[in-house]
């Protein structure tokens, strides 16, 4: 979509189409017969048209990680300088519980983020297009969202050196983190009128 005005003008509609929060883009994907890649999982959605030729795809029946926080090859699923949290260290699926399905021109597969797979062009070359749904980090937006309703605030800027605030109390700061949680439980807004902002 970077390079062809049309695909990411298609792009646009099927994310308008289907009101999906996150980034549509469209990537190109030549291999010449046999070649491919080796089994990983994605941090997006998937989805691939075959246009020329036909290629091989093995996948999981499931996604091992919903909503990964980056690729992972298998099966050594930890990226560089980011160790696997709890939540991310999940059984993986064996490769003989995988699926095979071959594509060709005009077929359609769409893989969930996280979802263990492979693919080879077979029986010649392949091109296909590659629809990816970049996942819409809705932490990240309401975290912003905070951001931009509660930074004019002092208190939200900076907490000041810990000191009791009465003598018998053993957390510090635990009246002024009270009063900034009660201040959070205060706003207000139409909901729409947030996720449109």
């Amino acid at each position: 979509d970077r390079m062809d005005a049309r695909l990411a003008r298609f792009a646009r509609r099927v994310k308008m189409a289907l009101s999906y929060p996150g980034r549509v883009r469209c990537n190109a994907y030549y291999s010449p017969i046999g070649a491919g890649f080796g089994t990983h999982y994605d941090a997006r959605i998937a989805t691939t048209l075959q246009l020329v030729g036909r290629k091989t795809w093995r996948h999981a029946r499931e996604p091992g990680v919903l909503w990964p926080r980056s690729q992972a090859r298998y099966p050594n699923r930890t990226p560089p300088g980011k160790p696997l949290e709890p939540w991310e260290d999940v059984p993986q699926a064996p490769l003989e519980s995988f699926v095979e399905v071959t594509l060709e021109p005009g077929d359609v597969l769409m893989l969930p983020a996280g979802t263990w797979h492979s693919a080879a062009a077979s029986g010649g070359e392949s091109l296909a297009i590659n629809l990816a749904f970049e996942p819409f980090d809705a932490l990240s937006f309401v975290v912003g969202l905070l951001r931009t309703r509660l930074e004019p605030r002092p208190a939200w800027r900076g907490l000041p050196p810990a000191r009791q605030r009465d003598a018998g109390d053993p957390h510090p700061l635990g009246g002024l983190l009270s009063e900034l949680i009660e201040e959070l439980r205060a706003l207000d807004g139409d909901p729409f009128e947030v996720w449109k902002a």
